[in-house]
């Protein structure tokens, strides 16, 4: 038998089986709870439609890199730019805002962590 190809660092193991979780409970939570969302910030069911979508493009994100994807990366690199339009029109702190900004960079580093043959980036296809 083959060797695996690709082995990850368990840290990007655990940051990745996270961020999964976490936006899959984060569209069903949107799914599951429109009216509350909508009452309590006064949101327009298009920017409520565009959070669903944007929770529900992380989880694919999330999956592509597990795959070993590159454009899953590129993907939240883009995402984070969008929710955070999104959370400025929400009047969300600028904090918070920056916070979410910075998700890309702190994956980037995940992805650097590890000897040689565990190093994600590098073996992104």
């Amino acid at each position: 038998m083959d060797a695996p190809r690709h082995k990850r660092n368990p840290w990007l193991s655990l940051l990745l089986v996270l961020k999964l979780l976490l936006s899959f409970a984060t569209t069903v939570r949107y799914l599951g709870q429109p009216g509350r969302l909508a009452a309590v910030q006064s949101v327009h069911p298009w920017l409520y439609l565009s959070l669903i979508l944007a929770s529900s493009a992380d989880f694919v994100f999330t999956v592509a890199l597990i795959r070993w994807k590159k454009w899953g990366f590129y993907g939240f690199c883009v995402l984070a730019v969008y929710v955070a339009c999104l959370n400025l029109s929400l009047h969300v702190k600028a904090t918070a805002v920056i916070e979410g900004i910075l998700g890309p960079v702190l994956l980037y580093g995940a992805l650097q962590l590890g000897p040689e043959g565990e190093k994600g980036w590098p073996q992104l296809d």
